[in-house]
């Protein structure tokens, strides 16, 4: 049943009662209390105890006992009913020992994680109760701020309402509403007022709950409650949550401004710890530093609106678990984890799981405008020893994740916008090598000879490439060790055989391949002077197996041997204007021997439906390759097949066959550019700089419309004084492509914190596009330093007469750049015969910025004739800066030193 609320009494009834024995026994439901310190980065945890016969108490135990406190822990992260033993202070009830009772189960039950019904149920309903303390400032939000931050939505679209059922998919949902009267949920403020000024959320919740009872409201119909409160400075976090809760959950909002305050301590509600980073799992764990996750704290400094990592989607059943592949090797395809799982026909993330480490590993990615990491695949972990997920890495196409225990890898192989396929080894996974062949003649590179994964060694095989006699080419032999990540190198012995006459040399007698690693082996070859066929066989051996043989049939031709041409188009498909004919390029390479004449070639239709408008003929000498252009007139789109003929009289070549697809299109109407910023905005260190990441995007959809001459620049606020570096600031953009471009982004001055703008403008064409981006422009904590200061005078003073002379003192604030400027009074200046000399400082004052310097002078003037010695003392900070000033010799300084500041 609900939970009956007694009101504060019976709680203090409780703790007296337990005071009264020197050892008791309660009973109750074991809770974990989750604060947060946003802006530090640091979270911190309390247990407490829900008695089964009301009331609260707070759970410690002592700082010795971490054995206990780990397992009260996990018995809070499941909600488990305990029996607790141990002795109430002022602190709490501190344990000594518990066990778990056999639970009969109420409504308020928690289930073990990975059951997860519970925390499935698609709406539920919240009370949200606004305090007002005496003796403490008021709450800054109205309830109209916090229903639109909650429920109605923000600004920019967004509320706590609108995250859950979008980033859930629907699974969460926040009723807003009170069913009979449709008012929004929400009450207070309350005042209230507190036996002490100490952090005490349980006894807020308890007065606070009371006072919503006298005013007619009955907290135990919801299945959440929100206490928004003033900022207390005893306690150091801005929300505190309940971790994982079925029917009662509670929060507490200390800073209400913050709209995704309410999201992240709902997330808490339902069963998330945080979204944490752990880089490279190097072990530096940033509690908060997950970049993906509102589960994190990178919203804290920026505008942009997050959801949930693919740890957090599956450990809380969001995402189905027939979108979740868990598997050990293999190769995987999925899609996005920001589409929308009913619309998806493959899985979202893939989990592998590391006994090792008993912990899951998670791969997804998300595509879209400002998404974190879009296109690239997000790498997270997640133990159940601690409840939080990792952020580790984000993998580009072509990288790999390898585990830190080096159980298994992870390859991302590409991406498009709708799918990516990953790559997954579990340990060493050995696989076929992998070997391409080309062939080089005077120079001339022609198209590959694939011989296939395994290789071949038909040394039968009608050759396909004929050499003059005596003729000199190169074969270039692409070797790939396609083993998974985890194997070790291998080790080959590398040997080149030639047949039938045939000379040749390799470039190595060994290789050396790491996993993914191809290299190139050169082999030289001479053709024999006689008319012959032969080959070229390369042997590998490796330690693990046998040697594998690649072979390339060669031939000799002393006279002229037509060998059929290479043809292949210029682009599988063709893109035409409708009102024009479409426009196809062959390229046609022949290979004919050097002994032969240069042969003419045209292309003719094959198919009657279409006319060939126009085909030129074009003559190709031996080893030279040519484009050929024709153009056909079609009514529509069609599947049109070509023949390349030789023109001769009879043909001393065979007619190749060519398909090309023609898509016929209205005529280009162009779209602006667009530019899409990896992030919203960004966070810079005064003096400091960032990465920025962005993408020009032609939205272009018509093959048609000409490539875009895009060039880069940026403007700033007038205030905001920085540069901007470009990877690469003019490119083009062909239709429909992206290009990615990354900026540095460097602020100079010492600058307040605050909000910064600065726009990126393309370019094209003579017309402008550009995207904002806000710079959040912070400050490490300010460090006092020393003020440094010392005297310079002139080396000599001629003294025969009355005289003055100046000396410029140097005086340094060396506080942190981020330190606020302060005014610094020049010191009172002693005069060993202020008879004879009077001194005056040029000011009094002096205004110092960190880490800059100033030079006042110090004029002394002599009034009277002197001979001997002149001391001039300065003090500051309690240390004394003494000048010497001799009337014939050099000043020099006696003792300089530094004050601190």
């Amino acid at each position: 049943s609900a939970m009956p609320w007694k009101a504060v009494l019976l709680v203090w009834a409780i703790a007296a009662a337990a005071a009264a024995a020197a050892r008791e026994a309660v009973t109750g439901r074991a809770q974990l209390l989750v604060g947060d310190d946003f802006a530090a980065g640091v979270a911190s945890e309390r247990l407490a105890l829900t008695l089964v016969s009301g009331g609260r108490l707070a759970l410690v135990a002592e700082a010795s006992n971490a054995t206990l406190l780990a397992a009260l822990r996990r018995s809070a992260l499941r909600q488990s009913l305990v029996t607790a033993t141990g002795e109430l202070r002022h602190s709490g009830f501190v344990v000594d020992g518990f066990t778990v009772d056999v639970d009969g189960g109420t409504e308020r039950d928690k289930p073990p994680r990975g059951e997860l019904d519970a925390r499935k149920a698609s709406l539920r309903r919240m009370l949200v109760i606004i305090a007002k303390f005496a003796g403490f400032d008021a709450v800054p939000c109205s309830k109209e701020d916090i229903a639109e931050m909650i429920w109605t939505g923000t600004s920019s679209g967004w509320s706590t309402y609108r995250q859950f059922a979008h980033f859930t998919e629907g699974n969460i949902a926040f009723s807003p509403y009170v069913a009979d009267t449709q008012q929004l949920d929400i009450v207070g403020p309350f005042s209230v007022s507190l036996q002490s000024k100490e952090c005490d959320p349980n006894q807020w919740a308890d007065l606070l709950q009371a006072a919503a009872v006298s005013a007619g409201v009955d907290p135990s119909r919801y299945q959440h409650t929100m206490y928004v409160i003033p900022e207390v400075s005893d306690c150091s976090w801005a929300g505190l949550g309940t971790v994982g809760c079925s029917y009662f959950c509670e929060t507490w909002i200390a800073q209400c401004q913050y709209p995704q305050i309410y999201t992240h301590e709902l997330g808490h509600n339902l069963g998330l710890m945080h979204a944490s980073a752990n880089i490279d799992e190097r072990g530096n764990v940033k509690t908060y530093g997950d970049p993906t996750s509102v589960m994190g704290n990178k919203w804290f400094y920026t505008d942009a609106v997050y959801g949930f990592n693919a740890a957090e989607l599956d450990l809380t059943g969001w995402t189905p678990p027939a979108n979740v592949l868990a598997v050990s090797s293999g190769e995987f395809e999925v899609a996005p984890l920001n589409q929308m799982a009913e619309n998806s026909e493959l899985p979202q993330m893939v989990k592998v799981y590391n006994s090792f480490s008993a912990s899951w590993y998670y791969f997804a990615f998300s595509t879209g405008e400002n998404v974190p990491f879009s296109g690239k695949c997000c790498v997270h972990k997640y133990s159940d020893s601690d409840g939080n997920t990792q952020f580790i890495t984000a993998l580009e196409n072509g990288q790999t994740f390898i585990d830190a225990f080096q159980r298994f890898s992870v390859t991302k192989l590409g991406a498009t916008a709708s799918s990516m396929k990953l790559v997954v080894a579990s340990g060493c996974e050995q696989r076929m090598l992998h070997v391409n062949a080309t062939v080089s003649l005077y120079g001339q590179h022609f198209a590959d000879a694939l011989l296939g994964a395994s290789g071949s060694n038909d040394s039968s095989a009608a050759p396909r490439w004929l050499l003059q006699p005596g003729e000199n080419a190169e074969v270039t032999f692409y070797v790939r060790n396609d083993d998974s990540p985890l194997c070790p190198a291998l080790q080959f012995g590398v040997e080149l055989q030639a047949t039938g006459g045939w000379n040749g040399s390799c470039s190595t007698a060994s290789l050396t391949l790491a996993p993914g690693v191809e290299c190139r082996v050169l082999a030289s070859i001479v053709a024999p002077l006689s008319d012959t066929q032969g080959t070229v066989k390369l042997t590998l051996s490796a330690a693990r197996n046998s040697s594998t043989a690649f072979v390339v049939p060669l031939g000799v031709a002393a006279s002229c041997v037509p060998q059929a041409p290479i043809v292949a188009l210029e682009s599988p498909s063709t893109f035409a204007n409708a009102t024009a004919p479409a426009q196809i390029g062959i390229w046609i390479t022949n290979v004919d021997a050097l002994q032969c004449e240069p042969t003419e070639w045209t292309v003719r239709m094959n198919d009657s439906r279409y006319t060939l408008v126009h085909s030129s003929v074009m003559s190709i000498s031996p080893r030279s390759t040519a484009l050929l252009q024709v153009e056909i007139a079609l009514g529509g789109d069609a599947d049109v097949e070509l023949a390349v003929v030789d023109t001769a009289a009879p043909p001393k070549h065979d007619a190749v066959i060519v398909a090309v697809h023609v898509t016929k299109l209205a005529p280009c109407a162009r779209n602006p550019l667009t530019i899409e910023l990896g992030s919203a905005s960004v966070n810079v260190e005064s003096r400091s700089s960032a990465l920025v990441p962005l993408t020009v995007v032609s939205s272009d959809t018509n093959p048609l419309c000409p490539t875009r001459h895009v060039s880069l620049a940026s403007q700033a606020d007038a205030t905001f004084q920085r540069t901007m570096q470009f990877t690469t600031a003019m490119f083009d953009v062909p239709p429909g492509g992206r290009v990615a471009v990354a900026a540095q982004l460097s602020a100079q001055s010492v600058l307040l914190p605050g909000l910064y703008n600065v726009s990126f403008i393309t370019g094209d064409d003579g017309n402008t596009h550009s995207a904002l981006l806000s710079v959040n422009v912070w400050l490490d904590p300010c460090e006092y330093r020393n003020v440094y200061f010392r005297f310079l005078c002139p080396t000599t003073q001629d003294n025969t007469t009355a005289a003055e002379f100046t000396c410029t003192t140097l005086v340094l604030n060396n506080d942190k750049w981020n330190c606020p400027t302060f005014n610094f009074s020049l010191p009172p200046v002693v005069l060993s015969a202020p008879q004879y000399f009077t001194a005056r400082w040029s000011t009094s004052t002096l205004t110092l910025f960190p880490r800059l310097y100033e030079r006042p002078s110090l004029e002394v003037i002599q009034t009277a004739p002197f001979a001997g010695q002149l001391t001039i003392t300065a003090s500051v900070y309690s240390t004394a800066f003494v000048m010497e000033h001799n009337a014939t010799k050099e000043a020099r300084v006696n003792q300089n030193g530094s004050g601190n500041g």
